[in-house]
C-alpha cells in the first residue's frame, strides 16, 4: 500500500534514487518491488548523476538486480514508449552497464548483463573507449572480465579515438601479458592477427613497442614472433621497437629482439641509429650487444655525428668510446659477462673506426669530449694515439679552443706541449 502511494505521490527522481539505493546495496526483494509500482530501469528514470537501475547495479555488482532490472526493459527499440533497446544507456560519464561491469571486475555481473544479450561492445560515450579496452588498461586483476568479453564476441578491431589504441595496444601499454597472450594465440581473429603490429591510431607505436616503452621482458617475447608484424616496423618518428630499447635501456629486450632478428641499423627519421641511442645513453653492454650484432659503426644521424661522436660528446661514455675504438671490451670486464670479447684482450674491432672522424659541424669527437668536459672519453681518445692535437686545435670554434687549453692545463697528463699547441699551434695553423 505504502508503494502504491509512492508511486502515485513521488516524482520520478524519488523513485529513481530508491531503486538505485535498493541496486547499490543489492536488495534485490526492493528492486522488484519498486518496479512493480513504477519505478523504471532504463533511462527514463535517472538519478541524480544520470545514472539508471541498471547501470547502479552495474557499478556495484549486484548481478540479481541487474536481471530483474533488465526483465522489465525492451529488447528492442519502442516508438510507442520513445525508449532505447535495453542496456544502452550511459551514465553523465558516458559509462554504459557492461562497461561498468568491467571496470568494476564484477565478473558475475557482467556475465549476466552478456547473457541476457547486451552488447559487450557498448563504447565510453566520449572517447570510444571499449569494455576490453578498459579491461585491458586495468591490467591482470580484470583478466577474468576480459575472457568474458572475447568469448561474447567482443569488436577487436574498434580503436579508442583519444588514446588511438587498439586493444592488443591498450593491452600492450601497461604490460598485460595475460591479455596479450590471450589476443595473440587465443581469441584474435585472423584479420587483426595478421595485422602489421597493431598500430596506435595516431603515432603508428606497434604494440611490441608500447610493451617496450613499458619494459615488459614477457610481452615483448609474445609479440616478437607475431604473424604479420615485421621486426623492422617503425612508428611516424621512425623508431622501431629496438631504437625504444635501447632509448629505455632495457638490455634484456634489446637482447631478444636482437635474437630473434630485429635489424639493428634501421635508422629513424633523423638518421639515428639503436648503436647512436646507446653510445648517448651511456649504456655499453647495449653498445656491445650491438656491434656484435653488426651494428654500422660508420652511420652517421642528420646532424652528421656518429656513435663515437655521441659517445665522447653528450653521452660521456668513455666505456662506449673504448668498444667503438675497439681498445677493450670493458661492458663485459664490468660484470664478467661473456659475449663482448676477452677481458682485458682487443675486442677485435681495433682501427675500424676514425679517431678524428668529423661530424657535419667539423668537430672531432676529441674537441666534443673536450668542450663537454668529459676528460675520460678525451683520456680514451688520446690514449689510441691516433689523434692528430693540432688538427683539432685548428679547426675548434673560440669556445672549444678555450675548453681544450684549460684540459691541457689542468691533465697532469697532458701538461706537455699545452702552451705551445695553443699559443704557437693555432697561430700557425689558422
Amino acid at each position: 500500500m505504502t508503494c502504491a502511494r509512492a508511486h502515485i505521490f513521488l516524482p520520478d527522481l524519488y523513485l529513481a534514487n530508491l531503486i538505485s539505493l535498493a541496486c547499490a546495496l543489492s536488495i534485490y526483494l526492493i528492486a522488484e518491488l519498486l518496479l512493480k509500482h513504477g519505478a523504471r530501469g532504463d533511462d527514463g528514470m535517472v538519478n541524480g548523476d544520470g545514472d539508471s537501475a541498471l547501470t547502479v547495479a552495474s557499478t556495484f555488482g549486484a548481478g540479481t538486480c541487474a536481471a530483474i532490472v533488465l526483465a522489465t526493459l525492451p529488447t528492442t527499440a519502442s516508438s510507442a514508449s520513445n525508449l532505447p533497446p535495453r542496456g544502452t544507456h550511459r551514465n553523465s560519464a558516458g559509462k554504459g552497464a557492461v562497461y561498468l561491469a568491467a571496470t568494476h571486475n564484477h565478473l558475475k555481473t557482467l556475465n549476466v548483463l552478456l547473457s541476457c544479450g547486451l552488447s559487450p561492445d557498448l563504447p565510453h560515450a566520449t572517447n570510444g573507449d571499449t569494455p576490453i579496452m578498459a579491461c585491458a588498461r586495468s591490467g591482470s586483476s580484470h583478466l577474468a572480465c576480459a575472457q568474458r568479453l572475447l568469448e561474447a564476441g567482443c569488436n577487436l578491431e574498434l580503436v579508442d579515438a583519444a588514446s588511438g589504441d587498439d586493444v592488443l595496444c591498450a593491452a600492450a601499454r601497461v604490460g598485460n601479458e595475460g591479455l596479450v597472450e590471450l589476443l595473440i594465440e587465443g581469441h584474435a581473429p585472423p584479420p587483426c592477427r595478421c595485422l602489421p603490429g597493431h598500430r596506435n591510431l595516431h603515432s603508428g607505436d606497434t604494440a611490441r613497442m608500447l610493451a617496450v616503452a613499458k619494459g615488459s621482458l614477457a610481452c615483448v617475447t609474445k609479440l616478437v614472433h607475431m604473424p604479420g608484424a615485421p621486426l623492422a616496423a617503425q612508428n611516424a618518428t621512425g623508431d622501431s621497437a629496438l631504437t625504444w630499447a635501447v632509448w629505455y635501456g632495457h638490455e634484456q629486450i634489446v637482447r631478444e629482439l636482437l635474437r630473434a632478428g630485429a635489424p639493428p641499423n634501421l635508422p629513424t627519421a633523423k638518421g639515428e641509429t639503436a648503436l647512436m641511442f646507446a653510445a648517448y645513453r651511456n649504456q655499453p653492454k647495449v653498445c656491445s650487444l650491438l656491434l656484435e650484432a653488426g651494428a654500422d659503426l660508420h652511420a652517421r644521424n642528420a646532424n652528421g655525428d656518429g656513435p663515437l661522436a655521441l659517445a665522447a660528446g653528450c653521452g660521456n661514455s668513455p666505456d662506449c668510446c673504448r668498444l667503438l675504438l675497439g681498445t677493450t671490451a670493458s661492458a663485459d670486464e664490468s660484470d664478467g659477462a661473456a659475449g663482448g670479447g676477452a677481458r682485458g684482450q682487443k675486442s677485435g674491432r681495433a682501427n675500424m673506426i676514425d679517431a678524428n672522424v668529423r661530424d657535419g659541424q667539423g668537430h672531432t669527437p676529441l674537441m666534443l669530449a673536450v668542450g663537454q668536459g668529459n676528460m675520460a672519453c678525451a683520456e680514451v681518445l688520446l690514449a689510441t694515439g691516433q689523434v692528430l692535437l693540432g688538427h683539432h686545435i685548428r679547426i675548434c670554434d673560440t669556445h672549444t679552443r678555450v675548453a681544450f687549453r684549460k684540459f691541457a692545463l689542468d691533465s697532469a697528463g697532458f701538461v706537455w706541449g699545452s702552451v705551445f699547441f695553443y699559443n704557437s699551434a693555432v697561430a700557425r695553423l689558422d
